[in-house]
């Protein structure tokens, strides 16, 4: 019986600490501490309501219309003359009155379908969703400057929390704006919670180049096998019949190829000017002649490449405006000063690999561009390459990386991004937001804190915060978060928990609910100890279970529960690796396991004022000498002396 009871309250103790404290958890906690602090019940209200998602399209997606000229893209049959840029609008700093909204349909679907998914999946938990317009005609850093005029004239100086979904130039737009955003020229007031790329050409892509010599058409070849991947048979097909009529439309689109010429930003998606095609992405490598240093390459940014043999075949009767060379000179300009600065918000970039996408033009004899086989293609969406070097950001900034299948068109509704983005990260990323910003707003209030308690909110648990930006293992541990506003978020909450534990004397009761690390192996050997009808643990099992809950105890920071039990399981693990019938195995883990108890163990001796018998303790462990040096140097307040010094003086 005496056996059954121990069993029974090691069950219990074991539930007791199951209970997550998720960020959901913690913006239940401040709306139930509401109704003790009606002070405070507005301003979680409102905070409940920041988070917004904002919808940047690419190129041709956004309608264009202006008082003075009337529509000039995306109403009726397009108007060439007006799609064209007056040369007054290449500086990106004049005035214009032209406005810009998402284009929702136009010719068939534009961005109508996706943005009403994006709507869909906002309501349903409760956020808004918005979409921002720029004239992408201009230079991408008057784009950025439309963007923060839409941001004004729907927020006001309302502060947000804006989560962007940016795709194709909308995304190198959005990472313009991001950086004056972040060094706090743009909407200071707005928090950017995450930024989401679908398909940007953060270096350049050669698309540009082809469009001008063959017009707008669809990519129609790509890998794709429909008898794996049936749901993309309709989308596969749909293109492959678009490529029967891409002739027709090629020839209807023929006019846009003039009016591309006017654009500083359809060159500003290109890539940077290179000298050799060896060390960068030469779309059409022409070589200009032998001069001293060797050969160099005539970038596509200068004007005598448009007036040589390669460059007319390019343009194959287009003609450039008189402005041309301001253009060209903008449009440089941009690119040569523009790199992805690393944002404050978790980034997640979703592209697509399976569409040949034109990288390079093969160039023949005497220059000019070869008749059968005119572009080097490779992986990519259609339009924009998949290499790194072409289309991605650094890897380590990203927060989530999911490659897609569809097309570059077809970004933004393509099933993969939805279902893994609008339906699986959104709600997580939204929560984790909201939580942050209720704690930077309460977390430090003595008033709030307290009314937090008397409600019963959890304790946050730093990996819980983890995985609400990041796509992490399952269990969190271990990781570090990819983006600043990540690492901010989980010092805030870790923060918060230490403050919470510290003022209010429930901690180690009312709190003791925060998630015990390897829980679930404790639970198997529960099962496994019951299933067996063995109602006690063995030495080892009783000693590892201790050693468990007061690591659990001990990275809650409550580490006057955690002391007592991690001496408990220190004497028990001395016992069972002294045990003959255990393995050589078995005694290598329970003395791995000693290790991390007894560091944990000196860190509770330290902090409760017991400073010679830590120091004792880790002079003992067979620690590295970095993490021997970093503990021995910790400020111990020795409660017997009252001296106050570094651990390793005592």
């Amino acid at each position: 019986m005496k056996k059954l009871i121990t069993f029974a309250l090691l069950i219990a103790v074991v539930a007791s600490f199951a209970a997550r404290a998720s960020p959901s958890a913690v913006i239940d906690g401040f709306e139930r501490a509401a109704a003790f602090n009606p002070e405070i019940a507005t301003s979680v209200t409102a905070i409940r309501r920041r988070p917004v998602v904002v919808l940047v399209p690419g190129i041709l997606g956004s309608k264009l219309t202006s008082p003075t000229v009337g529509d000039i893209w995306g109403s009726g049959i397009p108007d060439l003359a007006k799609i064209k840029l007056p040369p007054q609008l290449v500086d990106e700093t004049a005035p214009s009155d032209v406005q810009a909204t998402l284009l929702e349909n136009y010719f068939g679907d534009q961005y109508g379908d996706a943005f009403a998914a994006i709507k869909d999946a906002a309501k349903k938990i409760g956020i808004d969703a918005v979409a921002c317009g720029y004239d992408w005609r201009r230079d991408l850093r008057s784009g950025a400057a439309d963007l923060e005029a839409c941001l004004y004239r729907t927020f006001g100086t309302t502060r947000r929390t804006l989560i962007f979904v940016s795709h194709s130039m909308g995304g190198v737009v959005t990472a313009v704006w991001n950086a004056k955003h972040d060094a706090r020229q743009y909407s200071r007031q707005h928090l950017v919670g995450g930024i989401v790329l679908l398909g940007s050409p953060l270096q350049g892509s050669c698309e540009v180049l082809r469009m001008i010599h063959e017009g707008y058409k669809q990519p129609v070849e790509n890998s794709l096998n429909a008898g794996k991947r049936a749901e993309y048979v309709y989308e596969k097909w749909d293109n492959l019949r678009g490529g029967l009529v891409n002739s027709l439309t090629g020839w209807a689109t023929d006019g846009v190829r003039d009016a591309l010429l006017t654009w500083p930003g359809a060159f500003g998606l290109t890539p940077k000017a290179t000298n050799t095609d060896e060390v960068g992405r030469a779309c059409v490598p022409l070589y200009q002649p032998e001069q001293p240093g060797g050969p160099g390459l005539i970038s596509h940014f200068q004007p005598e490449f448009w007036t040589s043999v390669t460059g007319r075949d390019v343009l194959r009767g287009a003609t450039p405006p008189a402005n041309f060379n301001s253009v060209l000179t903008k449009a440089k300009e941009f690119r040569d000063g523009f790199s992805l600065a690393r944002p404050r918000a978790p980034l997640y970039a979703y592209y697509s690999m399976y569409w040949f996408t034109p990288e390079k033009a093969h160039l023949g004899n005497e220059g000019h561009l070869r008749r059968d086989k005119t572009w080097i293609d490779l992986d990519g969406d259609g339009r924009v390459p998949l290499p790194a070097g072409g289309s991605r950001p650094e890897s380590s900034w990203l927060s989530g990386y999911t490659p897609v299948n569809s097309v570059h068109g077809g970004l933004p509704k393509d099933k993969i991004f939805q279902e893994m983005f609008l339906v699986g990260r959104l709600p997580k990323l939204v929560q984790g937001l909201t939580a942050y910003e209720l704690i930077l707003e309460h977390g430090k209030d003595p008033a709030a804190i307290a009314a937090y308690a008397k409600a019963g909110g959890g304790v946050p648990v730093v990996d819980e915060f983890k995985g609400a930006l990041d796509v992490v293992a399952p269990n969190g541990a271990g990781t570090t978060p990819r983006s600043p506003l990540g690492a901010d978020m989980v010092a805030l909450a870790d923060g918060f928990r230490v403050d919470l534990c510290r003022t209010t004397p429930l901690c180690t009761t009312t709190y003791r609910k925060a998630r015990l690390r390897n829980l679930s192996v404790v639970e198997r050997r529960l099962e496994f100890a019951s299933v067996l009808g063995n109602e006690g643990w063995s030495a080892s099992e009783r000693a590892s279970a201790a050693a468990q809950i007061g690591l659990a105890n001990a990275s809650l920071g409550e580490l006057r529960s955690a002391g007592p039990v991690l001496a408990t399981a220190s004497t028990e693990l001395t016992r069972s690796i002294e045990q003959s019938t255990i393995s050589d195995s078995g005694r290598q883990k329970l003395a791995d396991l000693k290790q991390v108890v007894d560091r944990n163990l000196a860190v509770a001796l330290r902090e409760s004022g017991q400073c010679p018998a830590a120091k004792a303790l880790l002079t003992s462990l067979e620690l590295s000498k970095t993490r021997y040096r970093a503990d021995l140097s910790a400020i111990c307040l020795d409660r017997d002396t009252a001296v106050s010094q570094p651990l390793g003086d005592f």
